[in-house]
């Protein structure tokens, strides 16, 4: 742990940004400090904890744009600091930082200038998901937050607290699960992961190891043979390797050779020609062959003395002299 720890700490030394890379478990009052020391954007990723008003104070000096990272109980407080460390009217240090002495509270616009602020701020994030970054807390609703992560997993640092993070991970997964192939591992739940797979069997490529589990490798055969390119050796069962196999014989090259009974391979043949050549040698038997190459003649409407697309060893052996 102590290793750990000082590795980490090397890391956030070198560069604020590596801050967001260091597990949540792994992160120190210390650490958090020289990072935002660096950056005052590093308060992003400081937990809730870590957020003391001192902290949030360094961040406010070296950024001001950062103030939407600060927890609304130190806003006003900050301000009012800054404002008397500067010598200027607390108005002049909103004005600076692109916000308006209303605009953290919705009580002082009526219905119809909220809207307007409301339609606005979609303009922007629909545009850029950054600007959700700069848009006041008590403005931002789900629906803003959904349209900056459909087009950015980084968007998630600006996520207000009061929303459920796995909640609006899972309805942007739903939408499209292309998105979950780059959503980062951390953020990944075994819910998650069966959304995106009941979507597609492609996710079954980006979910995190520990959450394969022979339900998952099951849903993702079915929809695929190809699927079983990704599933783990200590799950490809002989049931799974048989959906596989009876969907393209082709399967077999996917699965081990201690697997590759004369059951299984004997299927392969039978459903595809060209699965042959994945046959282990100990198990080619030029009857077999012959055999489903008649009912493939039938299939596919050719001769056998014809289907020469394997090598000179695997071509003899195949068809010996016919």
């Amino acid at each position: 742990m102590v290793r750990d720890h000082e590795k980490y700490l090397n890391y956030v030394k070198q560069d604020w940004r590596k801050l967001n890379t260091v597990p949540k478990e792994s992160k120190t009052k210390e650490m958090c400090l020289i990072a935002v020391n660096q950056n005052g954007k590093a308060i992003h990723f400081v937990p809730k904890k870590f957020k003391t008003k001192e902290l949030c104070l360094i961040a406010f000096k070296k950024d001001s744009s950062i103030i939407n990272g600060i927890p609304m109980k130190f806003r006003i407080e900050i301000v009012h600091e800054i404002a008397k460390l500067k010598k200027l009217q607390i108005s002049q240090v909103i004005q600076k930082n692109n916000q308006s002495p209303s605009k953290t509270s919705k009580q002082k616009y009526s219905k119809k200038q909220i809207n307007t602020l409301k339609n606005e701020y979609f303009k922007k994030v629909k545009n850029n998901w950054q600007k959700l970054e700069h848009i006041p807390e008590n403005f931002i609703e789900e629906e803003l937050c959904l349209i900056a992560l459909n087009q950015s997993w980084e968007a998630i640092k600006f996520i207000p607290e009061k929303f459920n993070l796995n909640d609006l991970c899972k309805k942007v997964i739903k939408n499209g699960s292309y998105k979950f192939s780059s959503l980062p591992n951390k953020y990944k739940t075994k819910e998650m992961c069966l959304i995106a797979l009941k979507q597609s069997w492609r996710a079954l490529e980006y979910i995190p190891e520990n959450f394969i589990e022979e339900e998952l490798c099951l849903i993702a055969v079915k929809q695929s043979w190809e699927a079983l390119e990704f599933i783990p050796a200590k799950l490809k069962t002989k049931d799974i390797c048989k959906i596989a196999v009876n969907q393209d014989g082709l399967a077999l090259k996917f699965i081990s050779s201690d697997l590759r009974t004369e059951e299984l391979c004997l299927i392969a043949v039978k459903q595809n020609l060209n699965a042959f050549i994945h046959v282990p040698k100990t198990l080619k038997n030029i009857e077999t062959l012959l055999s489903c190459a008649k009912k493939w003649e039938e299939k596919e409407k050719f001769t056998i003395n014809d289907y020469n697309l394997y090598d000179s060893y695997d071509y003899n052996l195949m068809y010996g002299e016919l």
